[in-house]
């Protein structure tokens, strides 16, 4: 699970999702705020604003448009492969109904407690993978860490030249990141 998928997946597995292993890809289980106080105005903004029609306005700082389209590779917090880069621009340029913009405050908001209720919880008890990067600078990478050091039976793996998106990065991040998730999944595969 990666990312926003990470949260979902962390939360299906608390209810019992029938599976024998899991992977992650820089798991949403934190957002990091730059500077640190921005964490303070979002949890502020966005619950003073939750009940409201203005809710639905776009979190500060980001915009209607999509991020990919925003930035220029040497800005991107994605991918450190320029190829992969320009290969999400132009898949946007040919499909720009599947185009995200910024999340609304009232996402935000919901996300903000979701994480928080995530952190408050006990690890499953599931074998678990989880990959960060050390250029990291959309999800939290601290919690990331701490989730990772209290799971049983769980390996953190820290890709120190990595952003956020392994499956689009280099190409010997890329291998890396597929090898080993199907490794740990082919160890835990009921009939290996």
């Amino acid at each position: 699970a990666h990312s926003m998928g990470g949260c979902i997946g962390l939360r299906a597995l608390l209810q019992g999702l029938p599976v024998q292993a899991v992977s992650f890809s820089a798991p949403m289980w934190g957002i990091l705020f730059h500077p640190p106080a921005k964490r303070a105005l979002a949890w502020g903004l966005s619950s003073l604003l939750y009940p409201f029609k203005l809710a639905e306005m776009r979190a500060p700082g980001t915009s209607v448009g999509s991020y990919l389209q925003e930035v220029s590779f040497e800005e991107n917090q994605l991918s450190c492969d320029r190829q992969m880069f320009e290969m999400m621009r132009h898949q946007l340029q040919e499909l720009p109904d599947c185009a995200l913009g910024g999340p609304s405050l009232r996402w935000l908001n919901e996300a903000l407690r979701e994480m928080l209720s995530l952190h408050r919880r006990r690890a499953p008890n599931y074998p678990a993978l989880c990959f960060v990067g050390g250029l990291e600078t959309i999800v939290d990478p601290r919690r990331i860490q701490q989730r990772m050091a209290h799971w049983p039976e769980a390996s953190l793996k820290v890709m120190p030249q990595a952003k956020h998106e392994f499956m689009m990065e280099r190409p010997e991040i890329r291998g890396a990141f597929y090898r080993e998730t199907i490794a740990h999944f082919d160890r835990h595969h009921p009939s290996a």
